[in-house]
């Protein structure tokens, strides 16, 4: 359904999103998520390691990724990111439209017909 032309805007309005459009858009906004924050969170796991066995090699965040970098290239800093990729699909698709739920739900407990955007 088209929303009203004179306003501006086109395509779906929120409230008429189905439950298929929910899922698929909270599993693909979660890889895309994980896909742009993955080499990150692989830094991060390697500066919490560093120095456990031994002396530390990174003095930095910045040092650790380029470090990394240098010896890996982007490949190694990507690196597992399909096991978080196929972990991430299902795990947003159910949480969006879950937190949508609740927000309705909790939206009529109160009383307010809106969302305040």
């Amino acid at each position: 359904a088209v929303v009203s032309t004179q306003s501006g805007h086109y395509g779906r309005g929120i409230d008429e999103l189905t439950s298929m459009h929910m899922v698929l858009a909270g599993g693909i906004s979660g890889m895309l998520s994980w896909g742009i924050n993955y080499p990150i969170d692989v830094v991060k796991s390697r500066i919490q390691i560093d120095g456990m066995n031994g002396p530390r090699e990174y003095t930095s965040s910045y040092a650790c990724f380029k470090c990394m970098k240098a010896k890996t290239g982007w490949a190694g800093l990507y690196r597992g990111v399909s096991a978080t990729l196929m972990r991430a699909f299902p795990t947003n698709a159910a949480m969006l439209p879950a937190y949508s739920i609740s927000l309705q739900f909790l939206m009529k407990l109160k009383g307010e017909r809106e969302l305040l955007y």
